[in-house]
């Protein structure tokens, strides 16, 4: 089974969680759907959990096949994390070295969110467990730190639980999705968007779901028949609903419910969205929407905020204004600085072409950075059964 449009699913969101970060005055700045698209990040933890136990939910049986999944979890997330990683270090030193000659930078290299502390937990993917109290560094890569984690949990429920009772190593997904929500029910203080200080536990109950989500439709399969196109286009509709108003509220903690709904709907891909969702085109920004999510940042400081500041510093021209957020709580700041190139359509143009260089950036870094950076792990650390083992589910969505 390949599933062609959750993983298409996959790229679109992660165009839109670029442009909830785009500091930019356009068309869409302030409308409550784009300022809230950071829950599609809840999108990524749900499919994840589902399409892990597609996959390995009956292939860890032994120390080998753990260390087997392991490293395939490694070489999927790790090459990239490193390679951006590399690149915000060599900005780092770009700004140590305008520093030497003169050149004040708007904050000091290697202080605050790229810390050398912050750099080691980020090489050792522990930098969104709690440790700091900001983003740090690549700041999206806070959901790989604890994605990674979730992995490890549900390899040794698998390899030691699920042989015992397979009902209870459901159970023990069950508590700790439980546990994931109370954790950031009782202590997020801005409900579901919680990142680096109790992002874990949102991706632990997120994860957790999507494995519940696979037993359940494992063990009853869901054909909605003749409503599946209505099943689909209401589903996108809830999805876009809940979103908009959802927002930052309580109401956010159920987005691993929502999503949960998505993905029954979607994972017999039968209807008309999913038909254009499986095209060569949807494909392939599901090929590339790891990179997308990864890249993303880079664009948005290096094509917009930095560019913006030289130019406002060394030729007087303003290009920025202060304005009021929307979507403002007593933890998030009332007011933030954006661009503003004198009209939304001019902004409108900025973000197309930031948006359209970060994807054809993204295409080129899953070639050259993620592919050969798995094989080569794969080859390097794996097991002859990982190196030769063919999973049921497409190595693009695993």
């Amino acid at each position: 089974m390949r599933y062609y449009a959750l993983d298409a699913w996959r790229g679109v969101f992660a165009l839109f969680i670029m442009l909830t970060h785009l500091g930019v005055a356009w068309h869409g700045y302030s409308t409550g759907f784009i300022r809230s698209t950071y829950l599609f990040v809840d999108y990524y933890f749900v499919l994840s959990g589902f399409v892990i136990s597609t996959a390995y939910a009956s292939k860890i049986s032994n120390y080998s096949d753990f260390w087997s999944f392991i490293v395939k979890r490694i070489g999927r997330i790790y090459p990239l994390h490193i390679f951006m990683l590399a690149v915000f270090v060599g900005l780092e030193l770009v700004k140590l070295l305008a520093a030497y000659y003169g050149h004040s930078p708007r904050n000091a290299p290697f202080s605050g969110d790229t810390s050398i502390q912050s750099l080691i937990t980020n090489i050792l993917l522990i930098h969104s467990l709690g440790i700091h109290h900001i983003l740090t560094w690549n700041y999206p890569s806070w959901c790989v730190s604890t994605e990674f984690f979730a992995y490890i949990i549900f390899a040794v429920v698998v390899l030691f639980i699920r042989p015992i009772s397979e009902k209870l190593s459901l159970l023990s997904f069950f508590a700790l999705m439980l546990l994931g929500l109370f954790i950031i029910i009782s202590f997020s203080p801005l409900n579901q968007d919680t990142t680096y200080d109790y992002g874990f536990f949102r991706c632990l109950a997120d994860f957790t779901c999507g494995i519940l989500i696979y037993s359940f439709t494992k063990k009853h399969p869901i054909r909605f028949g003749h409503f599946r196109n209505l099943a689909e286009f209401g589903i996108i509709a809830i999805v876009v609903a809940f979103v908009t108003l959802a927002g930052r509220s309580k109401a956010s903690y159920a987005a691993p419910m929502i999503f949960s709904l998505m993905i029954i709907v979607f994972y017999r891909q039968e209807g008309f969205l999913s038909k254009i969702l499986s095209s060569s085109f949807f494909q392939k920004l599901g090929d590339w929407s790891y990179s997308i999510y990864m890249i993303h940042a880079f664009f948005i400081i290096n094509i917009t905020e930095r560019p913006i500041h030289i130019i406002e510093k060394y030729f007087g021209i303003s290009l920025s204004k202060e304005v009021v957020l929307p979507d403002s709580t007593d933890l998030m700041p009332n007011t933030s600085v954006i661009t503003d190139l004198g009209g939304l359509y001019q902004g409108d143009l900025l973000v197309l072409a930031v948006v359209v260089a970060c994807v054809l950036t993204a295409r080129q870094t899953y070639r050259w950075i993620e592919i050969p950076g798995r094989n080569y792990l794969i080859r390097k650390f794996g097991t002859s059964s990982i190196q030769n083992s063919v999973s049921p589910v497409p190595a693009k969505i695993e």
